[in-house]
Formats: structure tokens, C-alpha cells, sequence
């Protein structure tokens, strides 16, 4: 592994030569100030371009192996989340003020994140996150399970801290959600004045999320709302 992208024993961390990260800060500094947002999910759903600047491809050295630095800790969420590996997931954010934003959790810094998750976890919650920012969800409604998916940007503001990457905040931007019926045909019904009262794009997810007793946060950004575009 070349010493610019070496990792550490849990592989939570990245650290650069001392040469390397100077080009890293001076480049990064012509394209932010230190943060930075990364969207996994690069394909844009509206006819508007949302970024009319080359950042994401090629670029100098700096920006190259920024970008590879960045992307591995992204990686990390589903990695360490979707297998209770507690301590390297909070190793993937800043020491201080680190916030994500969910559907479920609303808004909360890191560590009351990673409480809540935990007692999901112990209630038997389920959430599988792949890498294409697609979340599987298992439910029990009305005695019927089924799987609710939802499409997401996952977006990332990164920071150096030193000489590491660290995620200051996540939130998710929701595309698309739908009902999979787990035996293919049965799935419970849901009222559609259980619907309205959520932002679409994530209203079935919504409904089943706020039928475990969580309280939903509306308004998130989906590909075509005001939201999107803040």
C-alpha cells in the first residue's frame, strides 16, 4: 500500500506522508475552505446541473489523493453501522460537533447517534446500508413483514483534522422508497392520509419508521425539492 493511503490496524484511519499532505491542504484550499461535500451517488435526476466546476474528476495530485482519502472513510458507514462496530464508526467522525440527519434520528450529534442506533440494534431493528447509498429495511406491519428499500445521497462534509479525514456531518438526501412484499405478493396497506403527512420520495419508509415509535423528521431533501438545491 503506498505510504500516502497508509491505514490503521482497524483500518479507521488515514494518514499521509508529510510532503503528500501539504499538496492535499494547499490544492484543497483553492477549491474550499477545509470542508468539503462528496456525494457518493454522482448521477443528477433534474435537467438543472448543480455544480458547473470540474471537482470531481481527475484534477491535480492533491485533489486526486484527497479524494481516494475521502472516499475510504465514506466506505466506513455501512463497513462499521451495519455491523455494530461501534467504536470505528465514531472513529470516522470529528472529535467535536459531528451531526447526521435521518429520517428516524432527526438531527443529532454523533454520539447521541450512535446511542439511539444501539437501542435499534437491542429492539431488533434492521437497516443494511449497500454501497450504491440503497437502504434495506425489514418490517413487521400488521403481522406482515416486508422490506421497505429506499434510494439515497449520502452526503459527506469532511474536514481534515491534522493529518486525517473526518466526517463533521451526514445527511441523506431521499430519492425514491418502495414496498417489497418478502413471500412476493402480500404487503400490508398504507392509507394514503398516513402518506401525505410525509415528504415524498420517503413516505412508506416514513409511515413504518413512525409505526416503531420513531419521531420523523419532514422536510429532509429528495431529488426535486427547494431542499435539494440548498
Amino acid at each position: 500500500m503506498p505510504p500516502h493511503a497508509r491505514l490503521g490496524k482497524n483500518m479507521h484511519s488515514i494518514r499521509l506522508a508529510r510532503s503528500v499532505a501539504r499538496v492535499v491542504v494547499r490544492d484543497l484550499r483553492k477549491i474550499t475552505v477545509e470542508t468539503i461535500q462528496i456525494r457518493l451517488l454522482q448521477h443528477e435526476k433534474s435537467a438543472k446541473d448543480s455544480n458547473n466546476r470540474s471537482t470531481s474528476i481527475n484534477g491535480s495530485t492533491g485533489e486526486i489523493l484527497a479524494r481516494q482519502c475521502i472516499t475510504e472513510l465514506c466506505r466506513g458507514w455501512p463497513v462499521y453501522r451495519d455491523f455494530s462496530k461501534w467504536h470505528n464508526y465514531r472513529s470516522l467522525f470529528t472529535r467535536d460537533s459531528a451531526y447526521v440527519w435521518t429520517t428516524w434520528s432527526g438531527g443529532l450529534p454523533i454520539e447521541k447517534f450512535i446511542e439511539v442506533s444501539i437501542n435499534g440494534r437491542a429492539n431488533g431493528g434492521f437497516i443494511a446500508h449497500r454501497e450504491t447509498g440503497t437502504l434495506a429495511n425489514r418490517f413487521t406491519m400488521k403481522d406482515i413483514p416486508i422490506d421497505i428499500n429506499c434510494d439515497c445521497r449520502f452526503i459527506f462534509f469532511c474536514k481534515l483534522e491534522g493529518k486525517e479525514w473526518k466526517v463533521q456531518y451526514v445527511k441523506l438526501f431521499y430519492e425514491k422508497d418502495k414496498v417489497v412484499p418478502i413471500n412476493g405478493k402480500t404487503a400490508p396497506d398504507f392509507p394514503k392520509e398516513e402518506l401525505v403527512k410525509y415528504t415524498l420520495r420517503y413516505q412508506y419508509l416514513a409511515v413504518a419508521q413512525h409505526s416503531l415509535g420513531h419521531p420523523i423528521l419532514n422536510n429532509l431533501p429528495n431529488a426535486n425539492n427547494e431542499g435539494f438545491r440548498d
